[in-house]
């Protein structure tokens, strides 16, 4: 995907957390690598392989909105379709996968 932006463009590494080595999400969410100062005024796009039930993805974005990024989007390989509401959807998705374990 990188080679395709054809912009000015700066590329960090986030990760949070809240499967902690299972396949079902806890309440409790770990920042195991939190995002950097430098996203104040900028646009933010963060990549994502599978979002599930989006609650992961919503505290990244609020995080990352609190932190003083003018916007944030977000971008998924696959989205899982799930009987219940999530607190957001992607703004770029690969694919849809049915609701069980990929």
């Amino acid at each position: 995907l990188l080679p395709h932006l054809d912009f000015p463009l700066e590329f960090d590494y986030i990760h949070l957390t809240r499967y902690r080595n299972t396949t079902k999400g806890g309440n409790e969410m770990q920042w195991r690598v939190a995002p950097a100062e430098s996203v104040k005024d900028r646009v933010v796009l963060v990549l994502d392989d599978i979002l599930d039930e989006g609650e992961t993805m919503a505290a990244i974005r609020d995080r990352i909105l609190a932190m003083g990024a003018k916007r944030f989007l977000s971008a998924v390989l696959c989205e899982k379709i799930i009987p219940k509401a999530k607190p957001l959807r992607p703004d770029y998705c690969g694919f849809e996968v049915p609701d069980r374990y990929v």
